[in-house]
């Protein structure tokens, strides 16, 4: 007898919003304690973007956006409280 995946008990991703990008995202993090979230990544000049979005009725808003020299590729907030929900990133520059 073969083996069958029973795909009712795995785990499944669901989408609940999609979101058209003007960049290459690489990390996306939730603000603690908010109905927030961050994407960082690269554009296609190589500049770091930084892209703050608010859920609001079912949509994602963008809210704010930064503009860095060199692109991003990963951040948290484990390094703040939640109160101060600091975000440190790593972003592409090579230290020489």
């Amino acid at each position: 007898m073969a083996n069958t995946i029973d795909t009712t008990e795995a785990p499944q991703i669901i989408e609940h919003m999609h979101k058209s990008l003007n960049f290459t995202p690489y990390d996306t993090k939730w603000v603690p304690c908010s109905a927030r979230l961050v994407c960082m990544g690269i554009s296609p000049k190589a500049k770091g973007t930084l892209q703050v979005y608010e859920m609001n009725r079912g949509e994602l808003t963008l809210v704010s956006e930064t503009l860095k020299p060199e692109g991003l590729k990963c951040g948290t907030f484990g390094a703040s409280s939640i109160e101060e929900r600091h975000l440190a990133c790593g972003d592409y520059k090579v230290s020489g």
